[in-house]
């Protein structure tokens, strides 16, 4: 089950809670490739963190250019504002 998640098999503990780690948020963000976000993921750990992240810090992250961090953290922020209009709605 943890696999399925995205957790390791050293991860994985059935009697703990799961975390939002960001790989469905991220799946959402056009021409993001897999390895990507994987390494996303993996930098960050989780999230909230994720979120919260600058480009500048999402840039450090591997696979990661300039462009590609300004990409991730529109995307981002698209994804939010939608949320957020879906609920007023």
């Amino acid at each position: 089950m943890g696999r399925i998640l995205g957790y390791s098999q050293e991860e994985c503990c059935l009697g703990e809670p799961a975390q939002p780690r960001g790989y469905r948020l991220l799946s959402k963000i056009p021409r993001l490739p897999r390895g990507v976000i994987d390494n996303v993921v993996r930098d960050l750990g989780s999230l909230k963190e994720i979120k919260s992240s600058p480009p500048e810090r999402l840039n450090r992250v591997e696979g990661i250019g300039e462009v590609r961090a300004r990409a991730i953290s529109r995307g981002l922020k698209r994804l939010r504002e939608q949320c957020l209009l879906g609920k007023l709605v």
